[in-house]
């Protein structure tokens, strides 16, 4: 659903959840396109391309 720009809200109402936390705690994990996309939107942002390629593991372990 997520990948399919599904909003949280709206999965989190489908699946029952009582709190969208409930959700992400679940779900939240980013998929591969979206950590992408987001290091791509980072790069962007910051003007480089440090974040690319780089998955949230790999990040928090180099300490950015």
């Amino acid at each position: 659903m997520f990948d399919a720009g599904v909003p949280l809200e709206v999965a989190s109402g489908r699946l029952g959840h009582s709190t969208i936390r409930t959700t992400s705690d679940v779900y939240g994990r980013l998929s591969e396109p979206a950590d992408r996309k987001a290091a791509a939107a980072l790069g962007d942002l910051f003007g480089s391309d440090h974040f690319s390629g780089q998955t949230p593991d790999k990040l928090a372990a180099a300490g950015a």
